[in-house]
């Protein structure tokens, strides 16, 4: 049994990869313009981008919370 919110969740991720996929074959297509390569282009740095900026703080936040649990559970 999984949670709503692990359904919804898993179901935007599938979601976002079917669009992830349907933009990477339109860009493949010989008969894609180069306007609409350029704005495919542009939506594939968005991405990367946010994945990057998520990371950071993903990171960022194990980083400090080793530092709490390192200064607060010393000898405990």
């Amino acid at each position: 049994m999984k949670l709503k919110s692990t359904r919804k969740a898993e179901e935007m991720h599938e979601k976002n990869l079917s669009r992830i996929r349907s933009l990477i074959a339109r860009f493949e297509d010989p008969e894609c313009p180069a306007e609409e390569r350029t704005k495919i282009k542009s939506t594939f740095q968005q991405i990367i981008d946010h994945a990057d900026k998520v990371q950071q703080q993903d990171s960022l936040f194990f980083r400090m919370a080793k530092k709490v649990n390192d200064n607060g559970h010393k000898g405990e």
